[in-house]
């Protein structure tokens, strides 16, 4: 019994501890991928452990079965778990042995109803000085703005002030008559969060926070010169194509389009071949066809000695590529930036970046040569390598603040041993992830 006269329980003799890691997670159409890391001193991210299963219940980026999506994350944590618990236990006695559970999770939101609309906000200050409560006023302006039914407002970028007739990034002390503010406002289905939250209470695991997957996979991908100078991000995931374009260090548009590169396949598929073919012609053909090439067949055990001619092959995957960038070449044209004075660059990535004859077919439509992004690490460690299918759970993580992991004593010490076995083992933990031992 405890001072208050009731039974003592587990957690009153050996109670959760939080460990200052975070995890961030991607749902992925093909993949559920994990990050778990650990917040340096001087602010970087040390990725201590990463996991990726196959996803259910996931399409276009929006969760349309619950309870699929559920199993999905609950086994994708179990498995962190798993892989944390063996990383610390080792050489650990059984009295030091302790027990990881995962408590909340930051998630990156997709979706084809992911978009961007500008907001201004104007004021007439009548020669006073702008103040850090007047842009909070205009803050509170852009949560407030009326929005279509069934939406909700994800995110708000400031974009400039126009102090008069200048033009500034940060106007708090500058005294002026009229003063117009220009934001990016990110905008998607309430469904987006709601169905979230169902699948993540299903499992017991809180929502930590949320970032945009284009955004992420920009934070993850473009370096700080790439973003001044203007570039479009353009990630060719598996049933979407997500966009960003950034100009001047600022996020400038961000899209979602609900076509990937698993709808060339299911193209390929209309010839009557099996999904294993398809997947193999992807690969083979070419979305940027060359006429002069001769033409020859492909012959398909699996799909019953079939031929296939490589032009009918290349013609359908062009046709669909040119969809996809059409939709691109109108998220550039929403975004008011020019091609070539504020856009110069183009990254891409995803499974569908490996397409061949894509740099050629982008510079043809778009008029930008792309070149594939490289995911910028910020591991101090060593430990974890992480290839592009990471970037937006990296971009996540990149932002995350608040402790997700907590552990206890697989067997709970004796209570004389309790406190000194309980600090040297925060010692360890310490030790283990290079940083300042756990208070």
């Amino acid at each position: 019994m405890n001072s208050k006269g009731k039974k003592t329980t587990e957690e009153d003799v050996n109670p959760m501890i939080t460990m200052g890691l975070s995890m961030a997670i991607d749902l992925g159409a093909s993949e559920i991928r994990g990050l778990v890391g650990k917040r340096t001193q001087d602010g970087k991210m040390d990725i201590v452990a990463s996991e990726a299963i196959p996803s259910k219940g996931i399409m276009r980026g929006l969760i349309y079965n619950i309870d699929d999506v559920a199993f999905s994350i609950n086994d994708l944590c179990k498995k962190m778990e798993n892989r944390l618990e063996n990383q610390l236990n080792k050489e650990k006695s059984n009295e030091e042995k302790i027990k990881i559970t995962i408590t909340k999770v930051y998630v990156a939101l997709n979706g084809k109803s992911i978009n961007t609309i500008t907001n201004t906000v104007t004021r007439r200050p009548g020669g006073k000085t702008v103040t850090k409560e007047l842009l909070d006023e205009f803050m509170e302006e852009n949560r407030n703005a009326s929005l279509a039914s069934g939406k909700m407002l994800l995110d708000i970028i400031p974009q400039e002030y126009i102090v008069d007739d200048t033009p500034t990034t940060n106007p708090i002390g500058c005294p002026c008559e009229v003063i117009n503010a220009k934001y990016k406002m990110l905008i998607g289905d309430k469904s987006l969060i709601e169905n979230l939250k169902s699948s993540l209470e299903k499992v017991n695991l809180e929502l930590a926070g949320y970032t945009i997957s284009p955004i992420a996979s920009a934070d993850a991908l473009l370096s700080e010169n790439e973003k001044e100078l203007g570039c479009l991000l353009v990630d060719f995931g598996a049933s979407t194509t997500n966009v960003a374009i950034y100009y001047k260090n600022l996020m400038k548009f961000a899209f979602v389009i609900p076509i990937g590169s698993d709808t060339i396949t299911n193209d390929l598929q209309s010839l009557k071949i099996v999904h294993e073919d398809a997947i193999l012609l992807k690969k083979k053909g070419n979305c940027f066809l060359d006429m002069s090439k001769d033409d020859f067949s492909f012959t398909l055990p699996r799909s019953g000695q079939k031929e296939i001619k490589y032009k009918t092959i290349c013609k359908m995957i062009e046709s669909r590529m040119d969809n996809i960038l059409s939709y691109v070449k109108v998220c550039i044209d929403n975004s008011n930036l020019r091609v070539g004075p504020e856009i110069d660059q183009m990254v891409i990535t995803g499974r569908g970046s490996e397409l061949r004859g894509l740099i050629g077919k982008s510079a043809n439509k778009l008029g930008l040569q792309p070149h594939c992004g490289k995911i910028r690490m910020q591991d101090t460690t060593g430990n974890i390598s992480l290839d592009n299918s990471f970037a937006v759970a990296l971009g996540t993580l990149m932002q995350a603040t608040d402790s997700c992991v907590s552990y206890r004593y697989k067997q709970m010490p004796a209570a004389p041993k309790k406190e000194k076995k309980g600090m040297a083992f925060l010692k360890a933990i310490g030790t283990l992830f290079d940083s300042e031992p756990l208070k």
